[in-house]
């Protein structure tokens, strides 16, 4: 999941939070940049480890995506005119090395 500043306001910049939930736990990193990434998985899952995959990932992320088209980008469904974000391919590759 990808977003930018308007999402998560609450979150300062240059922030990493772990949210836990019902056996479950949310890690959440917001870059300078204003991309926030977040990675769900189950408590015994290393937080050092999901921190380091959610680094790769934001790096990867703005190489690969123009930030002309990320901050300019809609929830799905609205009325915008962005293109969508194209980075499936990427983050599957990444995530598959993680597990």
């Amino acid at each position: 999941m990808f977003s930018s500043f308007r999402n998560f306001p609450q979150i300062a910049r240059e922030t990493r939070e772990m949210i836990e939930h019902e056996g479950s736990v949310a890690f959440l990193y917001r870059f300078i940049d204003s991309v926030a990434v977040v990675a769900i998985g189950d408590l015994d899952y290393p937080p050092r480890l999901a921190f380091k995959l959610l680094r790769e990932t934001h790096e990867k992320f703005i190489r690969s995506v123009p930030v002309a088209i990320w901050s300019s980008a809609q929830p799905s469904g609205s009325s915008s005119s962005a293109p969508q974000i194209r980075f499936k391919h990427e983050l599957s590759a990444l995530l598959d090395s993680y597990q």
